[in-house]
């Protein structure tokens, strides 16, 4: 699942050649989820926290060519950081609900199949197989919510009073 400049029809191919193994689909979205596991690291080393903060005016005022970090420039921090953990939020949606969509159809098929040819085992198996994988691949958006609730926390907490935007309150946490 490799969705970039905006999911082109290449794009969209390899995302269905992903969704036929689900790890291939696993390690696509664990890939696209690198910015959710660094994200407190990411915090840390960018904006600093109210106790660094006030060091660093003490710092400031003991010594004048100390550098202080400006409050536009965290916010612009935390706006670029934002940008990065949406996109990469819209990215994972979207290449789920290709994958479901795709595996649903394919259950659906099967189903047909199997209603039609009840006595066939191969095709109940097939069935059963691309149903479990269906289940799997849609319990995937409850571990994105866990994941993103639990990004977009860690960002408020530590951005919150520097970035304000309309798009961080459609977020409910």
């Amino acid at each position: 699942i490799v969705l970039m400049n905006g999911g082109g029809n290449e794009t969209t191919r390899r995302n269905h050649d992903n969704c036929h193994d689900f790890s291939s689909f696993a390690d696509s979205l664990k890939s696209l989820r690198l910015v959710d596991d660094t994200i407190i690291h990411e915090l840390n080393t960018t904006i600093p926290t109210r106790t660094a903060s006030l060091a660093n005016q003490n710092a400031t005022r003991n010594n004048p060519s100390h550098t202080v970090v400006s409050e536009a420039e965290i916010s612009n921090k935390c706006q670029l950081l934002f940008q990065k953990i949406n996109e990469a939020y819209r990215k994972r949606q979207k290449a789920i609900q290709i994958c479901v969509d795709t595996c649903s159809q394919e259950v659906d098929s099967l189903r047909s199949q199997y209603e039609s040819i009840p006595d066939d085992p191969e095709v109940m198996r097939l069935f059963r197989q691309k149903n479990t994988k269906l289940r799997l691949m849609k319990s995937e958006r409850d571990v994105e919510d866990v994941i993103h609730t639990r990004t977009l926390k860690a960002f408020k907490e530590r951005c919150g009073r520097f970035y304000d935007s309309e798009d961080l309150d459609m977020f409910r946490l």
